[in-house]
């Protein structure tokens, strides 16, 4: 379980000093790793709202490629989370978020492979939050991660997890 006060240590943090690229690099880095580490963990980060933290950092921090990157991945691991945690995401505008990172450093491996990632996350459902990314050309900046990074086998294969999500028939 989260220590006490750990993730609102964090986000306290994170919101006191929005334009330290350096610390919002490393309190998306923390956000990513405790959301893949357990259940729990991701559903106290969700209670927290922790992705407009993170959707905040990105979107501040646009040409910061560990802010993009840890971002990204923070994003895929809290989608983990569920329905309620994907659609707050959505409401974010966090898919924008995303798709600007993929653009902005289309040579980064690890951006491409998170974003990927948070797509294969969030295209999960409903299907609004699915339709969202499509129309927002979410398949295309798979393909073109998936084209440069054709000597990645990550980027590979979540790319073309996150496309077969992206393209399964809905509900």
């Amino acid at each position: 379980m989260m220590s006490s006060g750990a993730g609102e240590s964090i986000f306290k943090a994170m919101k006191a000093h929005p334009q330290n690229a350096q610390l919002q690099e490393f309190c998306c880095g923390s956000v990513m790793d405790m959301a893949r580490s357990m259940d729990i963990l991701r559903e106290q980060l969700a209670s927290l709202k922790a992705g407009d933290a993170v959707v905040a950092a990105m979107k501040t921090h646009r040409d910061v490629v560990g802010v993009q990157a840890r971002g990204n991945g923070a994003i895929w691991k809290l989608s983990i989370g569920g329905e309620a945690t994907r659609e707050h995401l959505a409401s974010l505008r966090a898919g924008d978020a995303i798709l600007a990172s993929m653009k902005a450093f289309r040579p980064h491996a690890r951006v491409q492979l998170n974003a990927c990632g948070a797509i294969f996350g969030l295209a999960a459902g409903p299907d609004s939050v699915r339709d969202q990314l499509v129309s927002s050309g979410a398949g295309d900046e798979i393909l073109i991660a998936i084209k440069d990074h054709s000597d990645n086998p990550y980027v590979h294969q979540m790319g073309t997890e996150a496309l077969a999500r992206l393209s399964a028939p809905t509900s």
